[in-house]
């Protein structure tokens, strides 16, 4: 393929690689990949080890495979990924995750306009609930980034892409698709996976009890049962790091969570405004706050701060809203 560069001269396009892990996934991977395998010039797929028909539908549908011994350890299996990877740009997915229709033609026109500039591309992945009653929430990925021969994953769950790409040079640039993920519907699925990413966290903290992405993910897998051990470990962050990085207000949201569940809504206020001094709109900071003040009884200043909150987020916002209003 070719394209036209800024000065007006034909260049080979840029190559992509998908990159996935999976193990047991034969009833989520086709779609997974049909949905990206016309806009990229490899899949490569690294199975840990599945015993249904994983593999025979990855080597069906084109993809490289590698096999990789399972080591409870994400990273390292995402790493081996990287490793057979040839593609000037690496996107990575997983079994589980799909892309609808509006994105999948977003996702073609971002790669259409690749080219050699260093830059990694977050997309927000959609973690889909387990059922009617729960709300989805989101998080954002490094999904797509220019390969570099020091890029690596860390971490054996949560894991991270070091260095830092501002350190490599690299533009992070937000993109507008979204990944929807659907390996938390099952509720007996996504009990058995937050046990494992548990048993993994406590393997990682044991390791460097100071790592900063370890205490903040532990804290917020422990803050319904474990409040105790989870509130440490967020105080720990606090506490450490004064400055206002993004992932803070995740450490304040689950020390206010903590203290609503608690019966504690004077300790909630507290920490969301603290959390709110860093980052005023954040959203899950000031639903926090505008519920502890309705278990105050305090209708005016829990409307108030509801009043703040963007009309379609979170969906419990509307039930305290609708309480507060009849």
């Amino acid at each position: 393929m070719t394209r036209i560069d800024d000065n007006g001269d034909a260049a080979a396009a840029p190559t992509i690689s998908l990159c996935m892990i999976v193990r047991d996934a034969a009833r989520s991977l086709p779609e997974a990949l049909a949905s990206v395998q016309p806009f990229v010039d490899e899949m490569v797929i690294v199975d840990t080890g599945s015993v249904d028909g994983s593999r025979k539908i990855a080597e069906k549908q084109g993809a490289r495979l590698f096999d990789f011994a399972w080591c409870d350890d994400f990273s390292a299996a995402r790493n081996e990924s990287l490793r057979h990877a040839t593609g000037d740009w690496i996107f990575w997915l997983d079994a589980d995750d799909r892309l609808r229709l509006p994105h999948i033609a977003r996702l073609k026109a971002l790669f259409d306009q690749l080219d050699d500039r260093p830059r990694v591309y977050l997309m927000d992945t959609a973690i889909l609930s387990t059922g009617d009653l729960e709300e989805s929430c989101f998080v954002t990925h490094q999904r797509l980034f220019r390969r570099h021969p020091e890029l690596h994953w860390h971490g054996r769950v949560h894991e991270q892409l070091a260095p830092d790409f501002p350190e490599l040079g690299y533009e992070c640039v937000f993109s507008d698709v979204e990944i929807d993920h659907l390996g938390y519907q099952d509720p007996l699925v996504a009990e058995r996976k937050a046990r494992r990413k548990l048993r993994l966290l406590r393997m990682d903290y044991a390791a460097d009890p100071e790592n900063t992405s370890t205490l903040l993910h532990l804290g917020m897998a422990l803050k319904t049962s474990n409040r105790r051990e989870a509130r440490s470990h967020l105080l720990r962050l606090v506490l450490r790091e004064r400055g206002s990085a993004a992932w803070i207000r995740w450490a304040y949201d689950g020390l206010a969570n903590i203290a609503l569940i608690e019966g504690e809504p004077e300790e909630a206020i507290r920490f969301a405004k603290l959390g709110l001094r860093l980052f005023p709109d954040d959203e899950d900071l000031l639903f926090a706050q505008a519920a502890a003040y309705y278990a105050l009884e305090h209708y005016d200043c829990a409307s108030s701060v509801l009043n703040q909150i963007p009309a379609e987020f979170p969906v419990a916002a509307h039930e305290i809203r609708g309480a507060i209003q009849y």
